[in-house]
């Protein structure tokens, strides 16, 4: 969580804030989430939970998408977007388990379509599924 210096942002070391604001498992200075750990450590905990297996793995099939969801820039918003996105987070929880199938029919027909299209452009990002032409 940087301060400022004649308007520039500055890390709290250099701004003179003395709280520490280090995540305390990676150490990226930003403002702690949960138990001293920054976003992106929330974010890759909850996919983690979210996306493995029975063994503890997450599955090659949403590797990619864990990939993807946890090292983007925007952690927070990330985060915030699983929660309150149920149908998306059901749906990457059944892409992982196998219990729906990674294919544009899975997308299609999905009781909310709208509210899973993010992941949908996700996959065909990545190159998880192919592209299509939606009009």
């Amino acid at each position: 969580m940087p301060g400022l210096i004649d308007g520039e942002p500055a890390c709290v070391d250099c701004a003179d804030i003395p709280k520490d604001f280090r995540c305390t498992r990676c150490g990226r200075e930003d403002e702690p989430v949960r138990r001293g750990l920054c976003a992106h450590c929330c974010l890759t905990d909850d996919l983690s939970g979210l996306l493995a297996g029975d063994d503890g793995d997450i599955s090659p099939i949403v590797r990619p998408l864990f990939d993807a969801l946890s090292t983007q820039t925007l952690a927070r918003s990330a985060t915030i977007w699983l929660t309150v996105n149920r149908a998306a987070k059901q749906l990457l929880r059944d892409l992982a388990t196998g219990a729906a199938p990674l294919t544009h029919d899975t997308f299609t027909t999905h009781p909310s379509p709208e509210k899973v299209l993010f992941l949908r452009q996700l996959c065909i990002e990545h190159g998880l599924l192919e592209r299509v032409n939606f009009d």
